[in-house]
């Protein structure tokens, strides 16, 4: 390790002197706690350089999920940074915005806000209200109200961040987190057509940026069609906008896409088709019609053969099973999707089904 540093010449970098690649985080904690002790070795207790190996420390243990040693690192660099730089400088209020997120993990979520409110006062007068900077804390406080439950609070704050997001300072991926911060917090507020507006200005951004079939255009369709819930038509046309992209994305019987064909079931029984609905080839799921629906147009050639079925005398349309299958010169088995509630049995048993195309499981 100390040839490691002779190397790097900084015992607070955790990096590859190479390649700049941050190591892994165990490595890291390694090399984290050897260079602490030289640096104070070196540069003594109260130096800027301890501060900076606390607060790089800290991270790690942050990556790691040791959220109280994080917490205790970073309370040390913020009394050393106050020391040095006075109480209202910008190096403390990057600590305590560190720190402050370190408290909302751990379920301190006055703290959390304090700390944050620290940081805004400092920020606002080292570089003016309407700097990304600010921004930036803005939507971090937010956050620490809205966890305290204070909605009005946290919807002002994020109005005063989109101000400045809108303005020359802010970028593609601070607007959209801005507005779909936003978005929740007019959903906590129950104001369904705010909280759609500000998704669908996000939606277009997204597009504008990344093309209209990148996962991030996924993810805000998602929560856009959460928030259309009222309007079935308009929610099913999202949600498959939303499939279609995953399963391009993803491939088919992708987690992401399996959850969007549950919520697609949804929609088709809010629509209308109900669980009674019985089907030619004996389904009566809604979720099983999406699915059936929504694979069957790309993939007509992919059909079940051979089939089994945990029990199945006891299956019921409206009860939960996966068909796993693997189609002829294709990657190995991929889920199709979910039904219903029951997760997780998978005790075989055999039924056949008299389709040609490819080998297939059915749990529920």
């Amino acid at each position: 390790m100390s040839k490691f540093y002779e190397t790097c010449g900084k015992w607070w970098e955790f990096q590859c002197p190479t390649c700049k690649q941050e190591y892994a985080c165990k490595i890291a904690l390694d090399l984290g706690n050897l260079g602490l002790k030289e640096v104070e070795k070196a540069h003594g207790l109260y130096s800027p350089q301890v501060a900076v190996t606390l607060a790089k420390l800290a991270s790690v243990c942050g990556r790691l999920g040791d959220i109280s040693l994080q917490s205790d690192l970073l309370t040390r660099a913020l009394g050393i940074n106050e020391k040095l730089y006075g109480e209202e400088h910008p190096k403390v209020a990057v600590t305590l915005a560190n720190l402050g997120k370190a408290c909302g993990r751990l379920g301190e979520a006055k703290k959390h806000r304090d700390l944050l409110q620290r940081a805004l006062v400092i920020n606002e007068k080292a570089y003016g209200l309407g700097h990304a900077k600010v921004a930036v804390t803005l939507r971090n406080l937010a956050a620490a109200y809205g966890s305290l439950g204070e909605i009005l609070q946290s919807r002002d704050l994020l109005l005063r961040a989109l101000a400045i997001d809108e303005k020359e300072y802010s970028t593609e991926y601070d607007l959209v987190i801005t507005l779909i911060n936003l978005a929740g917090v007019y959903g906590n507020l129950r104001d369904t057509g705010a909280q759609c507006s500000v998704l669908n200005r996000a939606l277009l951004i997204c597009e504008m940026h990344h093309g209209m079939e990148h996962q991030k255009v996924a993810d805000v369709l998602v929560m856009l069609a959460n928030a259309s819930a009222g309007d079935p038509e308009r929610h099913c046309e999202l949600l498959r906008r939303a499939l279609d992209i995953n399963e391009k994305t993803h491939g088919l019987g992708s987690p992401m896409a399996c959850d969007i064909v549950e919520f697609l079931g949804s929609a088709c029984a809010t629509m209308g088709v109900k669980d009674g609905d019985a089907k030619p080839d004996g389904s009566s799921s809604a979720t099983e019609l999406c699915l059936k629906e929504e694979h069957e147009k790309r993939d007509s050639e992919v059909e079940v053969v051979d089939v089994e079925v945990a029990e199945p005398s006891r299956l019921q349309p409206s009860e939960d099973w996966v068909v796993e299958y693997e189609a002829p010169n294709s990657s190995p088995c991929c889920v199709l999707g979910w039904f219903g509630n029951s997760r997780g049995r998978k005790e075989p048993a055999s039924r056949s089904f008299p389709k040609a195309g490819v080998s297939a499981k059915v749990w529920f």
